[in-house]
């Protein structure tokens, strides 16, 4: 998140491959309220129109999406 509010959406990127890879089995909450709230960072005016921050919300969407079906799974076992 620092990297997004410095502005450096690079360094931002770089940050978050490691994290992007991760296996839906480990996509966790905290995870992906993390990301959610990165991509609500993403969604400001300060970033309108740039292709950098379009592909790190649909990457996140992308991530978030694939987790769902996990953690419905989990809810459902409860």
């Amino acid at each position: 998140m620092a990297y997004v509010m410095k502005g450096d959406l690079d360094a931002a990127a770089e940050q978050l491959k490691a994290v992007l890879t991760l296996a839906p089995a480990f996509r966790i909450a905290t995870i992906t309220s993390y990301l959610a709230e990165l991509n609500w960072m993403l969604r400001r005016r300060r970033f309108a129109g740039s292709p950098k921050s379009q592909e790190l919300r649909e990457q996140i969407a992308i991530f978030t999406t694939a987790a769902l079906p996990t953690m419905i799974d989990d809810r459902e076992d409860q």
